[in-house]
């Protein structure tokens, strides 16, 4: 996503709520606390990266404050609406732009 909040992206304890709401919309049972960490010495990069494990996978991000750009990815073997998920994410962040890719990799019953 482009054009977020600065001052939301820039703040560990609203990143923290933001993935615990988003992990209760998309009922992802959330293990352990996250990992939240800023770091990047160079400015075109620096910004908090998260990590919250989930029971089927987990959910990471960076965000960048010089190009006010968020990036998420949501790692699941169980189904979830991408769609509650974008919209979550982009109205939480305040973004001006979003864009996403999905990759379903469900391959159906194993014979």
């Amino acid at each position: 996503m482009r054009g977020c909040d600065l001052a939301r992206m820039s703040d560990s304890q609203a990143i923290a709520r933001y993935i615990e709401e988003l992990c209760d919309l998309l009922k992802f049972r959330r293990f352990g606390n996250p990992i939240i960490v800023r770091f990047g010495n160079r400015p075109e990069i620096a910004g908090y990266s998260f990590t919250q494990l989930i029971e089927t996978s987990l959910v990471s991000g960076h965000l960048v404050d010089h190009s006010r750009c968020v990036f998420i990815d949501i790692f699941s073997c169980a189904t979830y609406s991408t769609r509650e998920a974008e919209m979550f994410t982009r109205r939480y962040f305040r973004a001006a732009q979003a864009m996403s890719h999905v990759v379903d990799r469900y391959a159906g019953d194993a014979d």
